[in-house]
């Protein structure tokens, strides 16, 4: 079973990640930002700059998408429209609601669906697509106008495309059945 772990090495990078993210963006904290742009961007670089090897990061990937299930469930994840609700689900910042009703783990899950979300669009687009949207950010002041402008499709696009992605990468981490070892 996977062991949990109070540090990692992808907790510092995490967090520098952060520092960088505030260096680039003038008044970030000011801006609400969605949770899985800032929180799954910062996990993304984080752990990629954390683990020495693609195994290793992909395998702390899976152990945190497990968790989450176990731990933090939210919703069964079994189409792109689970994942597309999902993601709207975790760009809340302050009290986690979605329709009305409480969702008390969407803070969490943020930091995996918005890692996997960043994995994608640095594949789709590119290395530096994350850093773009962040500086295009401090100029529109907007995270949906700067989706557009850099990526050239809207928030909405952009969730819908990866959502197959997302979702492969979901289903491969919970097949890998932990709950029972």
């Amino acid at each position: 079973s996977p062991q949990k772990t109070y540090w990692a090495p992808g907790y510092q990078t995490h967090e520098l990640t952060h520092s960088v993210q505030a260096l680039i963006v003038k008044d970030i904290f000011a801006l609400n930002l969605p949770v899985n742009f800032f929180e799954g961007g910062a996990e993304f670089f984080g752990l990629a700059m954390g683990f020495s090897n693609l195994a290793w990061y992909s395998d702390e990937v899976d152990k945190r998408i497990i968790e989450k299930d176990l731990n933090e469930f939210i919703l069964e994840i079994n189409s792109t429209n689970d994942v597309m609700k999902m993601l709207e689900i975790t760009e809340i910042n302050q009290g986690p609601v979605y329709g009305g009703a409480p969702v008390p783990n969407s803070m969490r899950w943020a930091y995996s669906i918005g890692n996997l979300l960043w994995e994608w669009v640095t594949a789709e687009y590119g290395y530096e697509a994350y850093w773009s949207v962040l500086k295009s950010i401090n100029v529109t002041r907007s995270y949906d106008q700067a989706i557009q402008k850099t990526l050239g499709i809207s928030k909405n696009q952009m969730y819908e495309k990866a959502s197959p992605y997302i979702l492969s990468q979901i289903k491969g981490a919970l097949s890998k059945n932990w709950k029972d070892a």
